[in-house]
């Protein structure tokens, strides 16, 4: 089982494909699916790469999908955690309930398109009535909520953040202007990765110190402000010390884009040796700056964090 990287309107989604390099038809249409619910680019990646390991499990078990039962799904968690121990992957009580409910999810798609299959997730029902979230129309299930009933109990997490002091030093060992603006619009504005990256010149209000993050789609770095709905947006006030950042920033961007953080190295190169100049800064870049300066620092951070 292989992965595919595809372009569908301009734009790279990843897909799965058989031995015969033919689609995986079943994975193709719920991610199609996905893609019209206007999932971010980087959820259809996750969801794809998540079936991927399932579908190598069931041609390893020789098992067709359409008749995979309960006990075939419980191989499966333990196949998974088998590759953790044997060191061939890391994965966590928490991306091992990650991946079911992306099975989850594939099948509960496949039956209400008419599919006739039954679904190996089993579901059990619970009492809702001490919960403080009440669902809509909760009074019509008499107490009672499902709760999908394979799934692995997560360890307790300690929410991590950053000190000050490690934050200062970190930034203050950043020579890239761009990396700069980007590190103190998440410390300062919380915004996410995306809604960095999907960011235009426009969006800068320099006399109400703040940005305006909106939901953009089908940009060419595909970010996307994907705790949004369509057409909102929200103004973010931001500190004197960021805007006059994001002021020299602009003063040198004199390139033919409303996007605010492009590639300015004339000579950067994409993955295929094309020029990458002056195209938007895309995910992978802001990884690898922050991988560059995390060894630098001997400090890992990475976007979440911030």
């Amino acid at each position: 089982m292989l992965s595919l990287l595809a372009k569908t309107e301009g734009r790279r989604r990843l897909y799965l494909i058989d031995e015969r390099c033919d689609f995986v038809e079943s994975v193709k249409l719920y991610l199609d699916h996905l893609a019209a619910l206007e999932k971010s680019p980087h959820t259809l990646e996750n969801y794809c790469r998540h079936l991927a390991r399932y579908f190598v499990f069931l041609e390893r078990e020789q098992v067709d999908w359409r008749s995979v039962r309960p006990d075939d799904l419980v191989h499966f968690i333990q196949w998974l955690r088998d590759l953790t121990r044997r060191n061939e992957s890391y994965l966590s009580e928490r991306t091992v309930n990650t991946i079911v409910a992306a099975v989850s999810s594939f099948y509960r798609y496949h039956i209400q398109c008419g599919t006739r299959l039954e679904s190996p997730v089993l579901y059990e029902e619970i009492s809702d009535r001490f919960s403080k979230f009440k669902r809509f129309l909760v009074h019509l299930a008499h107490g009672k909520t499902t709760k999908r009933s394979l799934k692995l109990k997560e360890p307790e997490r300690r929410i991590k953040t950053v000190k000050d002091s490690d934050f200062a030093q970190f930034f203050s060992s950043t020579e890239n202007l761009q990396f700069k603006c980007i590190l103190l619009l998440m410390r300062e504005g919380g915004l996410r990765v995306g809604e960095v990256l999907g960011l235009w010149l426009q969006d800068i209000e320099f006399h109400r110190n703040g940005v305006w993050v909106c939901r953009r789609h089908h940009l060419d770095n595909q970010a996307l402000a994907k705790c949004m709905r369509e057409g909102d947006q929200r103004f973010v006030d931001l500190s004197p010390e960021l805007m006059t950042l994001l002021d020299q920033l602009v003063l040198k961007h004199n390139l033919d884009t409303d996007h605010l953080f492009v590639v300015s190295k004339k000579t950067a190169r994409d993955r295929r040796g094309r020029t990458a100049y002056g195209r938007p800064l895309n995910r992978h870049a802001v990884k690898a700056m922050f991988q560059h300066y995390s060894r630098k620092n001997q400090l890992p951070l990475h976007a979440h964090i911030l």
